[in-house]
Protein backbone atom coordinates (compact mmCIF):
# COMPACT_ATOMS: atom_id res chain seq x y z
CA UNK A 1 0.00 0.00 0.00
CA UNK A 2 3.05 2.16 0.48
CA UNK A 3 3.90 1.85 -2.62
CA UNK A 4 0.72 2.55 -4.29
CA UNK A 5 0.39 5.71 -2.71
CA UNK A 6 3.94 6.84 -3.54
CA UNK A 7 3.17 6.32 -7.07
CA UNK A 8 0.08 8.48 -6.21
CA UNK A 9 1.87 11.28 -5.02
CA UNK A 10 4.43 11.33 -7.80
CA UNK A 11 1.20 11.25 -10.69
CA UNK A 12 -0.55 14.21 -8.90
CA UNK A 13 2.69 16.07 -8.49
CA UNK A 14 3.99 15.89 -12.00
CA UNK A 15 0.36 17.14 -12.85
CA UNK A 16 0.43 19.77 -11.20
CA UNK A 17 4.04 20.67 -12.64
CA UNK A 18 2.74 20.01 -15.47
CA UNK A 19 -0.34 22.59 -15.23
CA UNK A 20 1.64 25.65 -13.94
CA UNK A 21 4.06 25.17 -17.10
CA UNK A 22 0.97 25.54 -19.51
CA UNK A 23 -0.50 28.07 -17.51
CA UNK A 24 2.31 30.38 -17.69
CA UNK A 25 2.52 30.50 -21.17
CA UNK A 26 -0.80 31.01 -21.55
CA UNK A 27 -0.66 33.78 -19.02
CA UNK A 28 2.01 35.05 -20.77
CA UNK A 29 0.89 36.08 -24.05
CA UNK A 30 -3.48 35.24 -23.12
CA UNK A 31 -5.40 32.83 -25.38
CA UNK A 32 -6.26 35.43 -27.65
CA UNK A 33 -2.92 36.50 -28.50
CA UNK A 34 -1.49 33.39 -29.45
CA UNK A 35 -0.93 32.54 -33.18
CA UNK A 36 -2.86 29.78 -34.71
CA UNK A 37 -1.06 27.41 -36.47
CA UNK A 38 -1.77 24.31 -38.74
CA UNK A 39 -0.28 21.05 -37.97
CA UNK A 40 0.51 18.19 -40.67
CA UNK A 41 1.43 14.35 -40.55
CA UNK A 42 3.32 13.84 -43.45
CA UNK A 43 3.75 9.92 -44.23
CA UNK A 44 7.06 9.09 -45.47
CA UNK A 45 6.32 5.27 -45.65
CA UNK A 46 4.94 2.05 -43.85
CA UNK A 47 5.80 -1.69 -42.61
CA UNK A 48 3.61 -4.04 -43.21
CA UNK A 49 3.93 -5.83 -40.12
CA UNK A 50 5.69 -5.17 -37.06
CA UNK A 51 6.04 -6.76 -33.33
CA UNK A 52 3.41 -4.56 -31.05
CA UNK A 53 5.43 -5.65 -27.85
CA UNK A 54 7.98 -2.83 -29.18
CA UNK A 55 4.55 -0.80 -29.41
CA UNK A 56 3.15 -1.17 -26.70
CA UNK A 57 3.96 -2.35 -22.73
CA UNK A 58 3.38 -6.20 -22.30
CA UNK A 59 1.45 -6.44 -25.62
CA UNK A 60 1.61 -10.16 -26.74
CA UNK A 61 4.80 -11.16 -28.58
CA UNK A 62 2.05 -13.02 -30.95
CA UNK A 63 1.02 -10.03 -32.40
CA UNK A 64 2.28 -7.78 -35.42
CA UNK A 65 0.41 -4.91 -37.05
CA UNK A 66 0.93 -2.23 -39.96
CA UNK A 67 3.22 0.96 -39.23
CA UNK A 68 3.25 4.30 -40.40
CA UNK A 69 6.81 5.72 -40.58
CA UNK A 70 5.58 9.89 -40.59
CA UNK A 71 7.34 13.58 -39.90
CA UNK A 72 4.94 16.69 -39.26
CA UNK A 73 4.88 19.90 -40.59
CA UNK A 74 3.68 23.69 -38.57
CA UNK A 75 2.71 25.89 -40.46
CA UNK A 76 2.00 29.51 -39.15
CA UNK A 77 2.79 32.82 -38.17
CA UNK A 78 5.36 33.43 -41.32
CA UNK A 79 7.14 30.26 -40.18
CA UNK A 80 6.89 26.61 -41.59
CA UNK A 81 8.41 24.11 -39.12
CA UNK A 82 9.35 20.30 -39.53
CA UNK A 83 9.29 18.49 -36.79
CA UNK A 84 11.80 15.23 -37.37
CA UNK A 85 13.48 14.72 -40.57
CA UNK A 86 12.29 10.88 -41.51
CA UNK A 87 15.16 8.60 -42.75
CA UNK A 88 17.47 8.45 -45.55
CA UNK A 89 16.89 5.64 -48.45
CA UNK A 90 20.03 3.28 -47.03
CA UNK A 91 18.28 3.30 -43.73
CA UNK A 92 14.63 2.59 -45.39
CA UNK A 93 16.16 -0.34 -47.23
CA UNK A 94 17.99 -1.31 -44.22
CA UNK A 95 14.26 -1.94 -42.19
CA UNK A 96 12.26 -2.65 -45.01
CA UNK A 97 10.10 0.63 -45.10
CA UNK A 98 8.13 0.48 -48.01
CA UNK A 99 7.07 3.73 -49.96
CA UNK A 100 10.11 5.69 -48.75
CA UNK A 101 9.99 9.31 -49.53
CA UNK A 102 13.22 11.72 -48.83
CA UNK A 103 11.11 14.25 -46.39
CA UNK A 104 12.05 17.40 -48.61
CA UNK A 105 10.26 15.63 -51.76
CA UNK A 106 6.95 14.91 -49.24
CA UNK A 107 6.29 18.44 -48.40
CA UNK A 108 6.16 19.27 -51.65
CA UNK A 109 2.23 17.94 -51.13
CA UNK A 110 1.61 20.87 -48.90
CA UNK A 111 3.26 22.96 -51.56
CA UNK A 112 6.31 23.76 -49.90
CA UNK A 113 10.15 24.34 -51.06
CA UNK A 114 13.01 23.03 -48.97
CA UNK A 115 14.76 26.30 -48.44
CA UNK A 116 11.12 27.39 -47.07
CA UNK A 117 11.30 25.74 -43.69
CA UNK A 118 12.18 28.13 -41.35
CA UNK A 119 13.05 25.50 -38.21
CA UNK A 120 13.44 21.70 -37.80
CA UNK A 121 12.68 20.68 -34.51
CA UNK A 122 14.04 17.13 -33.32
CA UNK A 123 11.97 15.00 -31.07
CA UNK A 124 14.70 12.45 -30.04
CA UNK A 125 17.82 11.35 -32.07
CA UNK A 126 16.32 8.29 -33.74
CA UNK A 127 17.23 7.07 -36.91
CA UNK A 128 14.01 7.57 -38.23
CA UNK A 129 13.45 10.97 -36.41
CA UNK A 130 17.06 12.29 -37.05
CA UNK A 131 18.95 11.27 -40.25
CA UNK A 132 20.69 14.52 -40.65
CA UNK A 133 21.75 13.88 -44.12
CA UNK A 134 17.98 15.07 -44.84
CA UNK A 135 18.81 18.52 -42.44
CA UNK A 136 21.10 19.31 -45.30
CA UNK A 137 18.10 19.88 -47.52
CA UNK A 138 16.47 22.56 -45.88
CA UNK A 139 19.06 25.37 -45.57
CA UNK A 140 17.44 27.67 -43.91
CA UNK A 141 16.40 25.77 -40.62
CA UNK A 142 17.52 26.59 -37.19
CA UNK A 143 17.73 23.18 -35.95
CA UNK A 144 15.92 23.06 -32.38
CA UNK A 145 16.74 19.99 -30.04
CA UNK A 146 17.07 19.16 -26.12
CA UNK A 147 20.37 19.80 -24.80
CA UNK A 148 20.54 16.28 -22.89
CA UNK A 149 19.29 14.22 -25.83
CA UNK A 150 22.28 15.53 -27.81
CA UNK A 151 25.16 15.31 -23.93
CA UNK A 152 24.21 11.87 -24.09
CA UNK A 153 24.55 10.67 -27.92
CA UNK A 154 27.40 12.89 -28.46
CA UNK A 155 29.04 11.18 -24.99
CA UNK A 156 27.82 7.79 -23.14
CA UNK A 157 25.38 6.83 -26.19
CA UNK A 158 28.16 6.15 -27.82
CA UNK A 159 29.34 3.51 -25.52
CA UNK A 160 26.41 1.92 -25.65
CA UNK A 161 25.52 -1.02 -27.76
CA UNK A 162 21.63 -0.23 -26.54
CA UNK A 163 22.16 3.07 -27.55
CA UNK A 164 23.69 2.44 -30.97
CA UNK A 165 21.45 0.69 -32.30
CA UNK A 166 18.67 3.85 -32.74
CA UNK A 167 21.27 6.49 -33.03
CA UNK A 168 24.03 6.66 -35.79
CA UNK A 169 26.98 8.09 -35.43
CA UNK A 170 26.99 10.01 -38.47
CA UNK A 171 23.96 11.96 -37.60
CA UNK A 172 25.20 12.64 -33.70
CA UNK A 173 28.76 13.88 -35.72
CA UNK A 174 26.59 16.03 -38.28
CA UNK A 175 24.84 17.51 -35.40
CA UNK A 176 27.71 18.11 -33.08
CA UNK A 177 29.28 20.55 -36.24
CA UNK A 178 25.78 22.13 -36.92
CA UNK A 179 26.14 23.24 -32.96
CA UNK A 180 29.73 24.72 -33.67
CA UNK A 181 28.68 26.21 -37.19
CA UNK A 182 25.20 27.97 -34.99
CA UNK A 183 22.69 26.47 -36.76
CA UNK A 184 21.71 24.78 -33.35
CA UNK A 185 19.53 25.91 -30.73
CA UNK A 186 19.72 23.61 -27.43
CA UNK A 187 17.04 23.36 -25.15
CA UNK A 188 17.76 23.15 -21.69
CA UNK A 189 14.11 21.05 -20.40
CA UNK A 190 10.51 22.49 -21.40
CA UNK A 191 10.26 25.92 -23.24
CA UNK A 192 8.34 27.90 -25.42
CA UNK A 193 10.52 28.43 -28.72
CA UNK A 194 7.79 30.94 -30.19
CA UNK A 195 4.58 32.06 -29.31
CA UNK A 196 1.65 28.99 -28.83
CA UNK A 197 4.82 26.07 -29.65
CA UNK A 198 6.51 24.83 -26.48
CA UNK A 199 8.93 21.62 -26.26
CA UNK A 200 8.24 19.58 -22.90
CA UNK A 201 11.28 17.87 -22.24
CA UNK A 202 10.42 14.09 -20.71
CA UNK A 203 13.69 12.30 -19.38
CA UNK A 204 14.71 8.89 -19.48
CA UNK A 205 11.37 7.67 -21.73
CA UNK A 206 11.72 6.72 -25.10
CA UNK A 207 15.57 8.31 -25.14
CA UNK A 208 17.72 10.18 -22.54
CA UNK A 209 16.05 13.30 -24.09
CA UNK A 210 12.60 13.20 -25.38
CA UNK A 211 10.41 15.87 -26.13
CA UNK A 212 6.50 16.88 -27.52
CA UNK A 213 5.72 19.53 -29.17
CA UNK A 214 2.72 21.64 -27.89
CA UNK A 215 0.76 23.58 -30.66
CA UNK A 216 -1.65 26.44 -30.33
CA UNK A 217 -4.32 25.40 -33.59
CA UNK A 218 -8.04 26.73 -34.18
CA UNK A 219 -9.01 23.58 -32.87
CA UNK A 220 -7.04 23.67 -29.71
CA UNK A 221 -3.90 22.37 -27.95
CA UNK A 222 -2.06 19.71 -30.69
CA UNK A 223 0.03 17.74 -29.08
CA UNK A 224 2.72 16.12 -31.46
CA UNK A 225 3.64 13.52 -28.96
CA UNK A 226 6.24 11.37 -31.51
CA UNK A 227 7.66 8.33 -29.62
CA UNK A 228 5.96 8.87 -26.53
CA UNK A 229 2.97 7.46 -27.67
CA UNK A 230 3.27 5.21 -30.82
CA UNK A 231 -0.50 4.65 -31.48
CA UNK A 232 -3.43 5.82 -30.04
CA UNK A 233 -3.90 2.67 -28.46
CA UNK A 234 -1.27 4.18 -25.68
CA UNK A 235 -3.42 6.53 -24.86
CA UNK A 236 -6.82 4.82 -24.93
CA UNK A 237 -5.41 2.63 -22.47
CA UNK A 238 -2.98 4.61 -21.02
CA UNK A 239 -0.16 2.16 -21.24
CA UNK A 240 3.59 2.93 -22.21
CA UNK A 241 5.44 1.74 -25.40
CA UNK A 242 6.99 -0.92 -25.37
CA UNK A 243 11.07 0.48 -25.68
CA UNK A 244 11.64 3.35 -23.50
CA UNK A 245 14.42 3.87 -20.85
CA UNK A 246 12.57 3.72 -17.49
CA UNK A 247 8.85 2.02 -17.95
CA UNK A 248 6.94 4.58 -15.08
CA UNK A 249 8.69 6.99 -16.59
CA UNK A 250 6.90 6.39 -19.91
CA UNK A 251 3.49 6.17 -18.22
CA UNK A 252 4.10 9.68 -16.38
CA UNK A 253 4.60 11.19 -19.98
CA UNK A 254 1.43 9.70 -20.78
CA UNK A 255 -0.40 11.38 -18.00
CA UNK A 256 1.52 14.41 -19.01
CA UNK A 257 0.40 14.60 -22.49
CA UNK A 258 -3.41 14.20 -22.12
CA UNK A 259 -3.00 16.70 -19.97
CA UNK A 260 -1.30 19.44 -22.35
CA UNK A 261 -3.71 18.46 -24.88
CA UNK A 262 -7.17 20.30 -25.37
CA UNK A 263 -8.62 16.37 -25.53
CA UNK A 264 -6.87 13.36 -25.96
CA UNK A 265 -8.39 13.69 -29.99
CA UNK A 266 -5.74 16.03 -30.48
CA UNK A 267 -2.86 14.10 -29.62
CA UNK A 268 -0.82 13.00 -32.49
CA UNK A 269 1.31 9.65 -32.21
CA UNK A 270 4.36 8.50 -33.77
CA UNK A 271 3.54 5.72 -36.11
CA UNK A 272 -0.05 5.12 -36.14
CA UNK A 273 -1.31 4.41 -39.66
CA UNK A 274 -4.99 5.62 -38.82
CA UNK A 275 -4.04 9.18 -38.48
CA UNK A 276 -5.01 9.43 -42.11
CA UNK A 277 -8.25 7.59 -41.03
CA UNK A 278 -9.02 10.12 -38.01
CA UNK A 279 -7.85 13.26 -39.93
CA UNK A 280 -8.17 12.49 -43.88
CA UNK A 281 -7.91 15.51 -45.54
CA UNK A 282 -6.21 16.91 -47.91
CA UNK A 283 -5.25 13.20 -47.94
CA UNK A 284 -2.53 11.51 -50.38
CA UNK A 285 -0.65 10.92 -47.28
CA UNK A 286 -1.03 14.24 -45.43
CA UNK A 287 -3.59 14.56 -43.07
CA UNK A 288 -4.03 18.07 -40.98
CA UNK A 289 -5.01 17.53 -37.54
CA UNK A 290 -7.83 19.34 -36.39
Amino acid sequence: MRGIKSISILASALLVLTSLAISSVQSAYGAEALPQYQVYIVHYGTSDSYPMPYLMYLASAEKNVPMDWAFWVIKGDDRVIVVDTGCNEQMAKQWNVKGWVRSDHAIKKLGLKPEDVTDVILTHLHWDHANNGNIEYFPNATIWMQKSELAFAATEGGQNPQARIGILKEDVLRLVRYNWEGRVQLIDGSAEIYPGITCYLFPRTHTFGSQAIAVNTASGTVVVASDLVYRFENIEKMTGIGTGLDMYECYKALVAVTKMASSKDLIVPGHDLSVYERWPTPGGGIAEVK
